[in-house]
């Protein structure tokens, strides 16, 4: 393996918690919706300490999309909207900083807030749910998800952050291009 696929594996295990011990598979790749809705699961990614709540294998299909479009020339943006404490928009900086671009740009798009209170039957059974009104409805403030970016030393001019509900900001984000959303 060489250096830049380990710098890339070792940030998406950190970003899980899966560095300091070990984590069983089934906790980190979770194949079924059942293995991804046990206590375990829900301790370990909700309520412990990951930065994100995507599986590894999601977070390859992130590095993968964004290094399909770096090796293709497809130009844009990359951009995560509803980033909790902000695990998926690390990983792309970082994939961009491995690359050596740096004529991208990762917006983080989130109400800062928690999620928006629900509109239709869907949104009201999940906002109700013991277990999201536990994590006080995914609020994690601002400074926390620039913490988060600092301490990965990525957080520089490449990353733009947009906070406010995505009907306020998205019409009028400053954004050209976007080739990974």
């Amino acid at each position: 393996m060489d250096f830049k696929s380990h710098y890339l594996e070792t940030i998406k295990l950190s970003l899980v918690d899966g560095l300091n011990a070990p984590v069983p598979k089934t906790i980190l790749s979770p194949q079924t919706l059942e293995e991804q809705s046990t206590d375990k699961w829900f301790d370990h990614f909700w309520f412990g300490k990951t930065l994100t709540m995507c599986s590894q294998k999601r977070l390859d299909n992130v590095q993968f999309c964004i290094e399909s479009c770096i090796g293709n020339g497809i130009p844009g943006d990359l951009i995560e909207c509803g980033v909790w404490r902000g695990g998926v928009s690390i990983l792309m900086r970082a994939v961009l900083a491995v690359h050596q671009v740096n004529n991208r740009t990762v917006w983080v798009a989130d109400s800062f807030q928690g999620l928006p209170k629900p509109d239709n039957d869907l949104d009201q059974t999940m906002y109700k749910m013991p277990k999201v009104q536990e994590t006080n409805f995914f609020s994690v403030p601002l400074a926390t998800v620039e913490s988060n970016f600092h301490r990965y030393s990525l957080l520089d001019e490449q990353v733009q952050f947009l906070p406010g509900w995505f009907c306020d900001t998205l019409p009028l984000a400053p954004i050209s291009k976007l080739s990974v959303l």
